[in-house]
């Protein structure tokens, strides 16, 4: 979608509530489930910042 589309700022305006909203869960109920768990947060965190140099790179390659 361009900036200049007809509905682009009423998107950018629910995205940005989504955001927030997920934020707000982190901390009340996502991380003391996780902490909760086995994960080994360390690991986790590699694989998801391996898998962002991945889609960055492939983005860079359309682009």
């Amino acid at each position: 979608m361009e900036p200049d589309a007809e509905d682009f700022d009423a998107k950018v305006k629910v995205l940005s509530e989504y955001v927030k909203d997920h934020v707000k869960e982190e901390p009340e109920q996502m991380f003391p489930r996780v902490t909760a768990t086995n994960l080994d947060m360390m690991e986790l965190g590699a694989g998801i910042a391996s898998r962002k140099e991945e889609l960055v790179v492939e983005r860079a390659r359309r682009a």
